[in-house]
């Protein structure tokens, strides 16, 4: 996908770029403000303006932060957590796997954990255990192949035990915990206002923040 849009004359990609924050016409965001990070191409200024500004920082995002730096109320959040931990690590696999991808799934109300199996760059396995109601799995050795082995299915453990696997590429990275974060924005400078003023016209263009 991205070599399509590389080759695509209407899109331009800048690598190296940190989005610090928002810009603003009126009731509008017309760009974002950048910071160059060492070793990223020269920009003529510190920010790119765009018709449409997207943001794509998911759970990290810091646009109600951006919001709030330029007099818009800071939205409501609605938070949705399941308490939800997981951690990763690399294997190269001795034996090729008779399978592509390996995803055991928890049983609700039984087994809160689950695990996925799949190959990436250079001949290694990325093994990911996740587990939710607070039982995360653990980070060290011993506990991360326990926690696996009590998946519903033996498979994921199987994969990567001896004589199969060669040691882990990587330490065990993690626990992580993950939840949903939904916020609820109103267009104009202040939460009652329903409108904003439409674009101008010109060239479509688009910056994700």
């Amino acid at each position: 996908m991205r070599t399509a849009l590389v080759a695509d004359e209407r899109v331009r990609i800048h690598s190296g770029l940190e989005v610090t924050g928002l810009q603003a016409a009126g009731e509008r965001i017309v760009g974002v403000q950048v910071h160059r990070r060492a070793g990223a191409p020269e920009l003529a200024a510190d920010e790119l303006r765009a018709d449409l500004v997207v943001d794509a920082g998911g759970r990290a995002s810091k646009a109600p932060t951006w919001l709030a730096a330029l007099g818009y109320p800071e939205p409501p959040e609605t938070i949705i957590d399941a308490q939800l931990g997981y951690a990763t690590r690399l294997y190269e696999l001795r034996a090729r796997p008779d399978w592509k991808v390996l995803y055991a799934m928890g049983k609700p109300g039984k087994n809160p954990r689950g695990g996925v199996v799949y190959p990436v760059e250079g001949g290694r396995h990325i093994v990911t255990l996740v587990g939710y109601g607070g039982v995360f799995p653990p980070v060290d050795e011993a506990g991360f192949l326990e926690f696996a082995g009590a998946l519903e299915t033996p498979l994921c453990a199987k994969s990567w035990s001896t004589p199969r696997r060669a040691p882990p590429s990587t330490a065990i990275a993690g626990p992580r915990t993950a939840c949903a974060t939904t916020s609820a924005c109103a267009a104009g400078p202040t939460a009652s206002s329903s409108s904003a003023t439409p674009p101008a016209p010109s060239t479509p263009s688009t910056a994700r923040a």
